[in-house]
């Protein structure tokens, strides 16, 4: 006897079908090949394992579907061992919840929003309870069938093999403290399914800066003093502003002082009174001119911009009426001793 081929070395098949007592082929389960790793159902329920030569015991698990076991399926080096069509006998509660924003980051403030559906699997209907656990103290929540609408619901009923989108709606309270929070959404009915969420509050961080009265603008003569009652403002959201800086650009030669110059750190919602005082250089010419107010924390920064007026002495006016009154007067008395020739 000649050999001229051997299978020795080379891999078994092992080939099948799944579907439901439907007729319906059944994806994506897994079939858990004893000692060797995990294979999947194709979307038309097929499924084809090369494995080296052995017996083998195969688990078939499908979320829905009641697990199935085949004990000693041999395989031999070079050829199939088929098993034919297996029918897996799907449970009558099994539900699925898919979330399309497991994770939100909202500012403190407004109210964050996670979007999932429920698919009922189970060959039942069935209604589902909704509910979130591990909220902290003072935070709420609603459920509702759609973004817009404002009426909350509690439950909600799903025929077999149908599914529903729910809206999950997170009440924050307006002094919430930034961070991250994790909580639990329950869907309970027969089944129940737990998702895991976060929350990322973060805060907003704003300055708001403005002199009382809204005066921006102030007239002085030269080599006067002008000064500003500012109020500075965090107004941001649930945030403190931290090592505020303020430095005023004057022109040449203006002496400029700041109080206080520098504030450590501002809570959201306070403000602070800021006073500016510029001294005019006595020789500077009437014109208009600009005190440029910067601001700046580790958050945030703003600039801002105070108009100085400086006029003219008063006594200029009045030196001013004297030249007209003497001119006038050198005019008559020119008139009277040259007027009559």
């Amino acid at each position: 006897m000649k050999v001229t081929k051997t299978h020795k070395g080379e891999k078994g098949k092992i080939t099948l079908k799944l579907i439901d007592k439907n007729g319906e082929a059944v994806s994506s389960a897994k079939i858990n090949v004893s000692g060797f790793g995990d294979f999947y159902t194709s979307a038309d329920g097929d499924a084809t394992i090369e494995v080296p030569q052995g017996t083998y015991e195969l688990e078939i698990t499908k979320g829905g579907y009641y697990d199935k076991e085949i004990d000693e399926v041999e395989v031999k080096a070079g050829k199939t061992n088929s098993l034919g069509t297996i029918i897996l006998e799907k449970k009558p509660y099994y539900a699925e919840v898919i979330v399309s924003n497991p994770k939100v980051s909202y500012v403190v403030g407004s109210n964050p929003t996670f979007k999932f559906r429920v698919e009922n699997k189970g060959y039942a209907d069935d209604t589902y309870k909704l509910d979130v656990s591990g909220l902290p103290e003072n935070f709420y929540y609603k459920f509702k069938t759609s973004q817009e609408t404002s009426e909350s619901i509690s439950e909600i009923f799903i025929e077999s093999g149908d599914s529903k989108d729910v809206y999950l709606e997170i009440l924050t309270p307006p002094n919430a403290k930034i961070g991250s929070y994790n909580l639990t959404l329950l869907v309970m009915g027969h089944y129940t399914v737990k998702k895991n969420l976060a929350i990322n509050l973060k805060g907003e961080y704003r300055l708001y800066f403005e002199p009382l009265g809204g005066r921006y603008l102030i007239r002085a003569e030269a080599g006067k003093t002008v000064e500003y009652v500012t109020m500075l403002r965090n107004v941001g959201k649930g945030a403190m502003l931290t090592n505020i800086n303020i430095s005023v650009e004057s022109p040449p030669n203006w002496k400029v002082d700041v109080k206080p110059s520098q504030i450590p750190a501002l809570e959201a919602g306070d403000g602070v009174l800021v006073k500016i005082s510029a001294h005019i250089p006595p020789d500077t010419i009437p014109s208009e001119y600009k005190l440029k107010v910067n601001i700046k924390s580790d958050q945030a920064e703003i600039k801002e911009d105070l108009k100085v007026i400086v006029t003219e002495k008063s006594y200029s006016a009045i030196i001013g009426a004297i030249i007209i009154i003497a001119s006038l007067a050198g005019l008559v008395v020119i008139f009277k001793k040259f007027g009559r020739r």
